[in-house]
């Protein structure tokens, strides 16, 4: 059982905004203003690390798309959300929707608290998944809970020999009212940018 991430490519941040069930520093990039109608693309201009998007969607509308700093010297991470699961984020657990988080070396931001319960292997990548749950529910926090309370689903996502940028990008789902299925195709349905 974990209550809450914080391991080698995650920075614990105590000062920060709550979006969905990840904790973020609030300061956006200029990165976003690149000119391309993609704002995926526009922040790979800005990053060194591969940018990814997903084309697996269920028909969720992209909501938000933000770059917030980890700090000086260290690289911006990279945040999208689908459907209104996020905004206002007290929607969360109340309809659908999912959010896409991606950074290197670590990506700052504490997930929030949620329980391991699986792996799943997914074109290539190793995804620890992970089931928000109060700490006091964790004795019957299940992978079936994750429908109603939400998926964790964190990996490294592993670069196809042909691309540029040789970096294995972290990356974080974040779900609200779908299932591990339906997560598991978001995931397997990134691309690069």
């Amino acid at each position: 059982m974990k209550t809450g991430f914080c391991s080698g490519w995650v920075s614990c941040l105590t000062s920060a905004a709550v979006v969905g069930g990840t904790v973020f520093v609030p300061l956006a990039s200029a990165a976003a203003a690149m000119g391309s109608p993609n704002p995926f693309q526009n922040a790979q201009v800005g990053l060194t690390y591969p940018v990814y998007q997903p084309t697996t969607t269920l028909g969720l509308p992209r909501s938000s798309f933000k770059l917030f700093s980890c700090g000086v010297g260290k690289e911006e991470s990279l945040f999208a959300t689908y459907g209104t699961a996020y905004t206002p984020s007290t929607n969360f657990g109340k309809t659908k929707g999912f959010s896409v988080s991606e950074g290197y070396p670590m990506f700052c931001a504490n997930p929030g608290i949620s329980k391991s319960v699986a792996t799943r292997t997914v074109g290539g990548a190793i995804i620890h998944v992970s089931v928000y749950c109060d700490p006091s529910q964790f004795k019957n926090c299940t992978l079936a809970s994750g429908v109603k309370n939400g998926y964790l689903l964190q990996w490294s996502q592993p670069y196809k020999p042909t691309q540029t940028l040789k970096k294995r990008t972290q990356i974080y789902l974040d779900t609200s009212l779908l299932t591990l299925a339906q997560a598991l195709s978001i995931a397997g349905g990134l691309t690069p940018a």
